[in-house]
């Protein structure tokens, strides 16, 4: 490691040891939570900025996580600065998408899925819409298509390489496929009290209007149903056009495809560890983050995932 490489090391340390530092040890220097938060993000920014230790595009981000956590303001009104938090939601999870494509994961993903869910399109189309249904039970619709979203384009870009469909029928499926992350999200988000915002308001009106409270059990009794003939209907629909004379792809193919992609790389194992912990933090912030912090939203999430990796990225000869 030259001098160089040292520096930008221990600047990528020094950063977050002095806004710790600060925010939790000057209290007596700086009995204002607010201006000390405000000092301790100042200082870790200077510090990535400086050094150049992470890219300063990504620094820049660094507001719209600390500014929340350390209760300066919440995100909707640091995020006005910048646009809407949505739009943030989706960078977030775009860059992730980046990541994985960049690391070259999105192939094994997409071998490893198509081998799962069937060689033949419509397959492909049912495993897809049945996984993102499943998670936007659990987690917010837009996070939910936000994860799903690379695993659609790793497959329709692997489809896209084999000549066993015509030009034709692969714009089709690609439509198709990314139509249905989109309309098992909603679906999905159906299903269940928790799996949308608007379904807690409802249940939250209904309690204060008439005193009835609904319980998690109870809504699923009525919304599983729904969201079980929703996603037919829509894999039907979405799958009607999906008939090649092919019929599907050649398993062995694929098999073979998948070994020799070899072991995982140093930069897939960075990448499927930021990704995972992305997802589980999604899936779980209610239970396991909220309780602790509350200021922390799914948006927050999706953007501390691409800032790691823009701290923690991929050495030469890892890729």
């Amino acid at each position: 490691m030259n001098a160089r490489q040292f520096g930008k090391t221990a600047s990528l340390w020094l950063g977050p040891a002095l806004f710790f530092l600060m925010f939790y040890a000057g209290e007596q220097a700086i009995p204002n939570q607010g201006s000390r938060a405000i000092l301790a993000i100042a200082l870790w920014m200077s510090v990535w900025w400086i050094s150049e230790s992470v890219p300063l595009a990504a620094t820049s981000l660094l507001p719209l996580i600390l500014m929340p956590l350390t209760g300066v303001m919440p995100l909707s009104k640091v995020g006005a600065s910048y646009g809407d938090k949505f739009v943030f939601l989706f960078l977030g999870g775009f860059l992730l998408a980046l990541a994985i494509e960049k690391s070259k994961l999105h192939w094994r993903i997409a071998l490893n899925l198509i081998l799962a869910m069937g060689e033949h399109p419509r397959s492909m189309l049912f495993g897809v819409m049945l996984s993102t249904a499943f998670l936007s039970m659990w987690i917010s619709n837009t996070a939910t298509a936000v994860m799903m979203l690379p695993m659609a384009l790793a497959i329709v870009r692997k489809v896209d390489e084999w000549d066993a469909f015509t030009p034709e029928f692969k714009s089709r499926f690609a439509r198709s496929l990314m139509l249905s992350v989109a309309y098992a999200a909603s679906i999905g988000g159906m299903a269940t009290l928790i799996g949308s915002p608007p379904n807690l308001i409802f249940a939250g009106m209904v309690e204060k209007i008439s005193g009835e409270s609904i319980s998690f059990f109870r809504w699923m009794q009525a919304g599983l149903p729904v969201a079980v003939l929703l996603l037919v209907a829509a894999g039907l629909y979405l799958g009607s056009g999906l008939k090649s004379s092919s019929g599907g792809l050649d398993r062995a193919m694929l098999v073979q495809q998948k070994r020799d992609l070899g072991p995982f790389s140093a930069a897939e194992k960075k990448v499927t560890a930021v990704f995972v912990l992305t997802a589980l933090a999604w899936m779980f912030r209610s239970v396991l983050i909220e309780p602790y912090f509350p200021q922390v939203d799914d948006t927050m999430i999706a953007l501390i995932g691409p800032i790691v990796l823009f701290a923690w990225p991929a050495k030469k000869g890892e890729e």
